[in-house]
This record gives structure tokens, C-alpha cells and sequence, in this order.
């Protein structure tokens, strides 16, 4: 196919984001074994098979709100806007992965696997997913 061809330097990018990568899988593969095990040190709570409702829904108010944090003042409203960051960090680093594996350097777009064309130009087409052509 026209337009997938790879030169040297797409090669060696590519090669330097999977050894990174392989790298940071490692590491986060020690660090949760690491955590783990230091969990496992304690001892069983048997108070803790309680509501799973209720225990559920604190802790989504607790992550989505830092009710905890925000008793802190301004250190909370930081930490908050922190963990908004480190969302948008993920998904650009999702986004570039997506991209560095899918790019047709033609036509610089995100190329759908299963139409093979650019994402965005499939929208409103009668084929589309979202139906709304």
C-alpha cells in the first residue's frame, strides 16, 4: 500500500518508544509486586466485606472530589489540579501511541485499522459507527 513505507528515522524513533517503553513496563511490574507484597504483610479485616455500594461510592466521591485533599486549602486545589494533569498525560501518551503505530505519513492522520482511511474523515459517512449519516 501506498503511503505506509518506513525510513530510517521513523525505524529509529520507533525502536527508541519500545525500548522506553519495555523499560517502563518493567519498572512498573517491580513497583506493583513491590506494593503488593507490602500489603500482603498485613493482617485480614473481616469488617471490610461490608456494603460494597456504599463503600464504592466513597471512594469514587473521594478520587473524582479529594474530599481528604481539599480540608487543606489551596494544597488541595493543586493536588487536584495534578491529578487532572497527569489524566491529560496518559491520554497523550495513549494518543501518541496510537499514532506512531497507525500514521501514514501521506496523509498525516490517524488511520482507522478497520476502514483504512483518516478517523476524522469517516465521520457522517453512511458507514460510519455512529450511524448518523
Amino acid at each position: 500500500m501506498k503511503g505506509y513505507g518506513m525510513g530510517a528515522v521513523q525505524l529509529v524513533l520507533g525502536l527508541m518508544c519500545l525500548a522506553v517503553t519495555v523499560v517502563a513496563v518493567v519498572m512498573v511490574v517491580r513497583t506493583v509486586r513491590r506494593m503488593v507484597s507490602s500489603v500482603r504483610l498485613g493482617q485480614a479485616d473481616p469488617t471490610r466485606k461490608g456494603p460494597f455500594g456504599a463503600r464504592f461510592g466513597t471512594m469514587f466521591k473521594e478520587i473524582l472530589g479529594r474530599t481528604r485533599m481539599l480540608k487543606w486549602g489551596h494544597v488541595g486545589v493543586a493536588h487536584w489540579f495534578v491529578m487532572l494533569g497527569f489524566l491529560g498525560l496518559s491520554l497523550s501518551v495513549a494518543e501518541a501511541y496510537g499514532r506512531s503505530s497507525t500514521l501514514r505519513s501521506s496523509s498525516r492522520c490517524w488511520v482507522s485499522p478497520a476502514r483504512g482511511t483518516c478517523w476524522w474523515r469517516s465521520w457522517g459517512s453512511p458507514r460510519s459507527p455512529a450511524g448518523s449519516g
